[in-house]
């Protein structure tokens, strides 16, 4: 251990390895956060997304952020099923920004369907979800988040105005 027990290196299942692991992985590679994974995967798929949905539980669990999204956005690559059957946990157990991941990927589409779904139904009522906290605006400073909040905008088939907009509203809420 980081202070001189004695421990073993392994569980010798790759899932308890990720349930013990996973959370103390901010220094590693996201090469060797998709190997960790990718071995619990193999071993159970569904104890495997409940884990790591569990290191990226803000509330009751690690809120690993970078761990979720590494993971997130290879298995969008490799296992898009696997994303999409799971797409609305993402931001009940982060936030709604986790789904920009999933950007560039084949489930780029059902993520701004999501939103766009989202935001159409927080325009309607008093008591919105977080959306238009964690959406990006292009306003910032910050070349990257402009370029996000524009393929959201367009995304949702809005105009710049109307976008800014929304989320003013949104925010205010």
């Amino acid at each position: 251990t980081e202070n001189g027990a004695i421990a073993h290196k392994t569980t010798t299942s790759a899932v308890l390895d990720l349930f013990a692991m996973g959370a103390a992985s901010r220094s590693r590679s996201d090469e060797d956060v998709i190997l960790m994974f990718k071995k619990a995967f193999a071993e159970g798929e569904a104890l495997a997304m409940k884990c790591l949905f569990y290191i990226r539980d803000i509330r009751g669990g690690q809120g690993e952020r970078r761990f979720f999204r590494v993971v997130m956005r290879w298995l969008a690559q490799e296992h898009p099923d696997a994303v999409l059957r799971n797409l609305k946990l993402i931001p009940e157990y982060g936030r709604w920004d986790d789904l920009y991941c999933l950007e560039g990927t084949s489930c780029e589409d059902a993520m701004f369907k999501l939103v766009s779904d989202q935001f159409v139904l927080d325009l309607q009522c008093e008591t919105p979800s977080l959306l238009g906290k964690w959406l990006k605006s292009e306003n910032a400073s910050s070349n990257e988040t402009k370029r996000l909040a524009a393929k959201t905008r367009k995304a949702l088939g809005l105009d710049a105005r109307t976008y800014r907009h929304g989320l003013t509203i949104l925010r205010s809420r």
